[in-house]
This record gives structure tokens, sequence and C-alpha cells, in this order.
């Protein structure tokens, strides 16, 4: 069906961009030693030209408004202007010649990373303006305090009143954002301060040891990052309220 819709020509050129695709059409003949390996390319305006109108070949094939297909983006604070080109060609076309509906983008990123002139931020700002391309914007936060005791919880396999006291320590650690809780649990459990007792068989920890453990320096560094984003005039009251210690009230 994609071989017969986008063309032999298009799928050998969508190929060299998504190894995985040839397996994919090729599954009697795919080995274990086929390569994976992605090709990259240094567009220009008629290769970005060229490789949207593959991708949305392929969108158009393998989707329909009866059935749409989930195009999910990962990571876009990374992505370069031509990426993002790209992105744009997609929703437009999804917006044309009668494919209204074959598909929906979701778009991933880190709003701490992208300003207000980020090639990121400038795009989705003018798809905005499109009339009919309707964009969604969903800003998560971090998860309250009994979202973080659920998440533990389950990982341990304990009751919620077994681990409310950890939770609330990791809660104050890592301001419940996924990442930094999973990144303090594994170095907690790397430094023995969270470890499975044989003889309670259980998983066992002092909240009050760990309270007075740091974030480890990977989680420590994103926080800082996220700091750094602050107003000048509150960074400088956070430096010096450093000064009084982890606990200044």
């Amino acid at each position: 069906s994609i071989k017969t819709t986008v063309g032999e020509s298009n799928t050998a050129a969508l190929e060299l961009f998504i190894p995985s695709l040839h397996n994919l059409l090729n599954a009697s003949q795919a080995t274990s030693d086929d390569t994976t390996s992605p090709r990259v390319v240094n567009f220009t305006d008629s290769s970005r030209t060229r490789v949207s109108f593959l991708f949305c070949s392929l969108l158009s094939a393998i989707s329909h408004p009866s059935h749409p297909a989930l195009l999910l983006l990962d990571d876009l604070q990374w992505a370069d202007t031509a990426s993002n080109e790209i992105i744009g060609d997609i929703l437009k076309f999804n917006d044309e010649n009668g494919n209204h509906g074959r598909f929906v983008v979701v778009g991933i990123y880190r709003d701490n990373e992208v300003s207000a002139s980020h090639p990121l931020a400038v795009k989705v700002s003018e798809l905005d303006h499109e009339p009919n391309i309707n964009i969604t914007k969903i800003a998560l936060g971090g998860m309250i305090g009994d979202d973080v005791n659920e998440m533990i919880s389950e990982s341990l396999r304990l009751p919620l009143r077994l681990t409310s006291s950890l939770s609330k320590v990791v809660h104050k650690k890592t301001d419940g954002n996924p990442l930094f809780v999973v990144e303090f649990l594994h170095s907690l459990v790397k430094e023995k301060l969270l470890y499975f007792s044989l003889t309670s068989k259980r998983w066992s920890w002092e909240a009050d040891v760990i309270d007075l453990k740091c974030l480890k320096d990977d989680v420590a560094k994103l926080l800082t990052r996220k700091l750094l984003n602050l107003p000048p005039k509150m960074l400088e009251g956070l430096k010096c309220a450093s000064c009084f210690g982890s606990q200044i009230f």
C-alpha cells in the first residue's frame, strides 16, 4: 500500500531517512545485518521541499480520517530551523487537499530551553496564525505530593501510608519533577539509603538521613539550568539566601 501510494522511487528515498522502513516493507528479505543508521542531510531549500513532500506522502499513505495516525516528536528544543520548517509543512499538508484529520502531531519540548527567539517558538507562533491549524498548548508542571507518593508506592509495592515519609522528602527535593524523582530514587538505591531489607522483606529507608542528602550531580545541573532562567534580581536574592543554608525560614 505504501509503495503503491508513495511510489517505488519515493519509497527508496524515504528509506534513506527511515532505515527501518526498508525492513518493514521488505520483511521477507530483511536480515539481522540490515543497517539501521539514518542518513545525515544538510538541508538546502530544494532538499527540504523534497523531504517535506516525501514525509507528507508517507503520512498520507498510512493514515485516513477514519483511522488517523499520531506523529509524536520529542525534544523539539533541539530542532533546527530546517526541521521546524518540515514540521510546519506537514501540519499545512494535513489541512490541504482533503487531508484534514488524517493525523495528529504531538510536539514535546522543554519550555525552559525555548526562548521567544528560538526557531521552534517562531514556527509555533507562525502556525498559530494559520486559520485552519489548531494548536493546543499544554504546560506540564511537577507532580503534587500525593502523586509522588502513589508513584513511589507502586514502585516499591508498599501501601501509601508506609511510603508517605519517603515521598515527602523526595517531593521536597525534586519539586515533583518526574525525571528528578526517578534520578533521586536511583541515587538513593546506589548509596544504599533505600534498600531491600531481608529481615522485614520490604524496602526500607531512613527519611531523616535522606533529608540531609544533596541531589545527584546530573540532576542538580538540570535544576541549575532551570534556575538560570529566573530574573536576574531573583537570582541575586537566591544567592544571598543560599548563604544561610538549606533552610532560611
